[in-house]
């Protein structure tokens, strides 16, 4: 089901529809798009972003500026990686510019490989 089919069932569910006599017509259009539209915003929000390192191999995690000063074993990050139809964790190494599946690998330098796909962590927010 696509996004835009899901946002249509929630919004058939959800707006205020009454049976239709023509009066209530302008406002039952209104609550169902105001229905329809926040279902998608959600999708978008609540959604990770991926990005396609096989269109885009330069599309790599940007190191944050709290990273920059560490040293080169303490510059990285844990990422959602996508390698062979399989999503798993992976810490990109920003110094160097590569992705480990384990901590110990980035520390020998072994072992490194090329995701097709690699998303942030989504954070808890309450």
């Amino acid at each position: 089901m696509t996004d835009e089919e899901m946002a249509e069932e929630y919004a058939e569910k959800h707006s205020f529809r009454v049976p239709y006599d023509g009066s209530n017509k302008f406002y039952d259009d209104v609550d169902y798009k105001a229905s329809k539209d926040g279902f998608l915003a959600g999708l978008k929000a609540g959604r990770p972003q991926w990005h396609d390192l096989k269109k885009d191999p330069k599309d790599l995690p940007i190191e944050p500026d709290i990273l920059k000063n560490k040293p080169d074993n303490h510059r990285y990050e844990w990422f959602i990686v996508n390698d062979v139809g399989k999503s798993m964790s992976a810490l990109y190494s920003f110094a160097k510019e590569k992705w480990f599946v384990d901590y110990e690998e980035m520390i020998i330098g072994a072992n490194y490989f090329e995701p097709n796909v690699w998303c942030e962590i989504p954070q808890f927010k309450e």
